[in-house]
């Protein structure tokens, strides 16, 4: 993408655009129902958030920076609300562009048992941002998802080993004693995994 193009197509994204590409980057894949709990906080009611998040991602598939599965929660008759949405190859170049950043993605439609799984690690993960937001003495302090959160350690031979977690949160509860910090590696489970894959993860 060259520089006129990512000036002319910044010139059309709010801050709130802006914010909504970056979460889908990190995320990979949201439903419009957490790109409302994340972005969409600042309407009288839940129902004028719905309107104006559906209306602002309907916006950014025109622009061609964000796509719709194909796959929906709950099935069509949802409406919009049931939309499950990633970065386009328009959108990632936008964001690479605007970093100065020369690595490219491609973009496939993807498989029901990897949007399940990433759909319940980002449910969780929201969760936690917005008691973050709600919930006096709590915060979130880090959040990384994958691969930024993957840790290498050496194996009892001393060989190279990855820890792959699909969270790492580290939150901070404030309390009279003086509160405490909390490092975790997340791993959600579907019951999808056979257990030796379990028991070895």
């Amino acid at each position: 993408m060259n520089r006129q193009v990512a000036t002319r197509l910044a010139e059309q994204l709010s801050d709130r655009d802006q914010a909504v590409l970056l979460d889908l980057e990190r995320f990979r894949l949201l439903s419009t129902k957490h790109l409302q709990r994340l972005r969409f906080t600042d309407h009288a009611s839940e129902l004028a958030a719905a309107r104006a998040s559906a209306r602002a991602l309907r916006r950014l598939e025109a622009l061609g920076v964000v796509a719709a599965l194909d796959r929906r929660i709950g099935g069509v008759r949802k409406g919009s609300a049931s939309c499950i949405w990633q970065l386009t190859a328009t959108g990632e170049r936008y964001l690479r562009a605007s970093r100065g950043e020369a690595r490219r993605r491609r973009f496939l439609e993807p498989g029901a048992a990897f949007v399940n799984h990433t759909l319940a690690v980002n449910d969780l993960a929201v969760g936690l941002l917005e008691a973050d937001r709600h919930q006096s003495g709590f915060s979130v302090e880090q959040l990384q998802t994958e691969p930024h959160n993957w840790r290498r350690y050496l194996g009892p031979s001393g060989e190279v080993k990855w820890l792959k977690p699909d969270l790492h949160v580290i939150t901070v509860v404030d309390s009279d004693d003086g509160g405490y910090e909390e490092h975790a590696f997340l791993e959600i489970d579907l019951g999808t995994e056979h257990l030796p894959r379990i028991q070895a993860k």
